[in-house]
């Protein structure tokens, strides 16, 4: 059965929680009663810049991760969710992300052109909403305007609202009611202390109950964090759990995170969040160009070399010939590269599919 505008069903929405006993694997909290789909799924991803920012700011410095997620890390895993929900991983493809956040005025600092440019960049378009005594107004009726007009007017099949707002819920009903699958990624109620003071975030217990799914975040980026997941590194720095490992067929497996196509040299980004230097020398052909959030695999030793702040990559290359669209690319908001004690020189980086893919 294919999934799209007209026949897509309602499954479950209540995510388990995050301590939950029955199982040690939180990618088996995310699969719920899969069925087998054939064809495109075309997702569009609408973030409410506000409560992204807040989302940002506990897991950067509240959650036990203390990392901040990036886009692309957020993009792929709503679409490893939807794989688990039965649709062919390169089925389920990246169609537009659209963010919507009040513009300050000059001076008066918050996201400027600083963060026009980290959006450009990844290929999401930003919406300007009113800012009226330094508060937004009406940016809940442009995010709905914004979604709902690109959910029809580029005939998407699913739609994922990054957002915990209450005021959301009549778009939800109606992107629901029009046939398109809706995913609201959730946290429960979470109460925290910053430099700030007190703050708190939550999704609306009634967004998650009339979203086609609404997935835990906590779960979502477990099980990105896991050695066998086969896409982009969910966060901007290692965090507890992640393993910055060879895979069992003794390659190591990770995303562009920067290559301009003038420079020499690239960024590569592991499964354990250790990013690596290479040169384009290192590639098997030195005309092909990597594009950003382009799957690679690679062997590495490692160099001990103080002087360097990243590790280096001898040799890469592609695991998919396939490139992804600009807006997939490694979203590193903090634009900072961490550094380590000793520098990992990849050997060979070879076009190549990741374990699990080539399984299948």
């Amino acid at each position: 059965m294919t999934l799209n505008a007209h026949t897509a069903k309602r499954k479950p929405t209540s995510p388990l929680p995050i301590n939950d006993t029955t199982t040690n694997n939180p990618m088996s909290k995310l699969i719920r009663d899969p069925e087998h789909h054939t064809g495109q799924l075309r997702l569009g991803v609408f973030y409410d810049g506000g409560w992204f920012s807040g989302l940002w700011r506990y897991l950067a410095g509240n959650s036990h991760w203390r990392s901040a997620p990036t886009f692309i890390g957020v993009h792929d895993v709503i679409r490893w969710f939807l794989h688990l929900q039965g649709h062919p991983l390169d089925a389920v493809t990246l169609d537009c992300a659209h963010y919507v956040l009040g513009r300050p005025e000059p001076g008066k600092g918050g996201a400027g052109e600083h963060w026009d440019r980290v959006l450009d960049r990844y290929g999401i378009v930003r919406h300007d909403a009113l800012v009226v005594d330094g508060r937004e107004k009406n940016a809940d009726a442009l995010l709905k305007q914004v979604t709902y007009q690109h959910a029809t007017d580029r005939a998407l099949d699913a739609v994922a609202l990054i957002t915990g707002d209450n005021d959301l819920l009549p778009l939800v009903h109606r992107l629901t009611r029009d046939g398109l699958t809706v995913v609201v990624p959730s946290l429960p109620e979470i109460r925290y202390t910053d430099h700030t003071g007190r703050r708190w975030i939550r999704t609306s217990p009634k967004l998650t109950e009339a979203a086609t799914y609404a997935p835990d975040w906590r779960d979502l980026l477990s099980t990105a964090i896991e050695p066998d997941y086969p896409l982009s590194y969910p966060f901007t720095d290692p965090v507890p759990g992640a393993l910055s490992k060879p895979a069992a067929d003794g390659y190591r497996y990770g995303t562009v995170n920067r290559w301009h196509p003038y420079e020499n040299y690239a960024f590569i980004i592991d499964r354990g969040g250790v990013q690596w230097h290479v040169n384009r020398n290192a590639l098997p052909d030195t005309t092909i160009l990597l594009d950003l959030a382009q799957p690679v695999r690679f062997t590495a030793a490692h160099v001990l070399q103080a002087a360097r702040s990243t590790p280096r990559s001898a040799e890469s290359s592609p695991t998919s010939h396939t490139a992804p669209s600009p807006d997939r690319a490694a979203d590193p908001t903090t634009q900072c590269h961490r550094r380590v004690s000793s520098t990992h020189s990849p050997a060979v980086v070879t076009p190549a599919r990741p374990p699990m893919e080539r399984n299948e």
